[in-house]
């Protein structure tokens, strides 16, 4: 699939979330895994209806395609740490939660190639076209493999919602 590609601004993000060192070979079935752990967790601290963005940040490539996927959500991390932390909405949890491994990811500010993804199942392809169809027919842009990519999933994102990409880059 080709995808329309932009290049956008993007201002730096501290998110709260839990990652997981995975490859290209599992990630399919990791990431999946990591959000199902994490959002269990929110959800009983937050509450069933969550008002802030969601993304999926990828960090620390490796030449053997190992990389950290991180779940985390745009909200400070003392909203999901503390229990006498009180929601907006009116939410507490019943009980102190704690989430293992909870931290910050920052993603950096910068120029981002955006792509909108029809659905989760198309984000293996989405990110091979813009990490490598798409950087073919650059001259002015060239990917930054030292940068973080992410996923960014709306406050109101639901499996088979488009969701979208941002890959870095940098002038050529």
């Amino acid at each position: 699939m080709v995808y329309d590609v932009v290049v956008a601004e993007h201002p730096r993000k501290r998110l709260t979330g839990i990652c997981a060192r995975t490859s290209m070979a599992t990630s399919m079935e990791d990431c999946p895994a990591l959000w199902e752990e994490f959002m269990i967790s929110v959800t009983a601290i937050l509450g069933p209806h969550r008002d802030c963005n969601a993304y999926g940040v990828s960090t620390d490539a490796a030449e053997d395609m190992t990389f950290t996927y991180w779940a985390a959500l745009d909200v400070p991390f003392d909203m999901l740490q503390s229990p006498n932390y009180v929601v907006t909405s009116g939410w507490r949890p019943l009980v102190p939660i704690r989430i293992e491994g909870l931290s910050v990811v920052d993603v950096r500010a910068g120029l981002y190639a955006v792509a909108t993804v029809p659905s989760l199942a198309a984000l293996p392809g989405a990110y091979g076209h813009l990490y490598d169809a798409w950087p073919k027919t650059q001259t002015k842009y060239a990917v930054d493999f030292n940068a973080p990519s992410f996923e960014l999933y709306p406050a109101a994102w639901r499996d088979g919602d488009p969701l979208r990409l941002f890959v870095p880059v940098r002038l050529a």
